[in-house]
């Protein structure tokens, strides 16, 4: 879960679109890619199982998540965060090997920041509205597991 919420930050403040199914594909292949003790062989064992969790094609993931990196360098959103993660990639798109080898390598090596409140707001699942309990407790989780 650390990891996963890691990722997602990261990604977040590349500025990548939630709304594209690749954003999703990224998270699970980050996750996919740390379950691992050896790194896999991206374009062969990684899209085809990660197709298979989300019950489409390897192409498609592949597709999908080149998509979501285009997006990402299109739009020049958070340039020095960029450089720290991608650095000699830094002016040419990685490929999506690349790209994923490079954001696992920073999640795994660089702590988080700070989760504020504001960013993460809960919805209390007894009353259907913005709960300051609710969101003051999962903040006091996430806190504890990314730290």
């Amino acid at each position: 879960m650390v990891y996963e919420i890691q990722t997602i930050d990261i990604l977040n403040q590349l500025g990548a679109n939630k709304k594209y199914k690749g954003y999703t594909y990224i998270i699970s292949s980050i996750l996919y890619i740390n379950e691992r003790s050896e790194m896999p062989v991206l374009t062969k064992m990684l899209y085809v199982d990660i197709a298979k969790k989300y019950n489409t094609s390897a192409q498609c993931v592949e597709k999908n998540i080149r998509k979501v990196i285009e997006n990402i360098w299109e739009n020049k959103h958070n340039e020095p965060l960029k450089k720290s993660i991608f650095g000699e990639y830094q002016n040419t798109r990685p490929s999506n090997s690349e790209f994923l080898l490079s954001l696992h390598q920073y999640a795994s090596t660089h702590a988080t920041r700070e989760i504020s409140k504001e960013e993460y707001s809960f919805v209390c699942p007894a009353s259907g509205t913005d709960c300051e309990f609710c969101s003051q407790l999962i903040h006091e989780i996430f806190s504890k597991f990314i730290r």
